[in-house]
């Protein structure tokens, strides 16, 4: 399982990545690969969803699963915003 600090990292990272996308929704694959190639060394894609399904359960990110199915897409809270900050 992740280092505590890892996961830390891991969880700004996707914070910072959804401040970044003002507002629009990433879909999670996207956000996955984004994480991938911003965090050293990258986590796997089981770490970065726990981490996301985390700050989801955190209120900190909102995830919206798409009518027509698909991944869900995430976008920051204001909660996560004040977390960054």
């Amino acid at each position: 399982m992740s280092h505590p600090d890892f996961s830390s990292l891991v969880r700004r990272q996707i914070l910072r990545i959804l401040n970044d996308c003002a507002g629009y929704l990433l879909p999670e694959p996207r956000l996955i690969e984004q994480v991938q190639l911003a965090v050293m060394p990258p986590p796997t894609t089981y770490e970065a969803q726990t981490e996301i399904y985390w700050l989801a359960s955190q209120k900190m990110i909102v995830g919206v699963t798409p009518d027509l199915g698909g991944a869900p897409k995430y976008r920051i809270t204001d909660l996560g915003k004040t977390e960054l900050v």
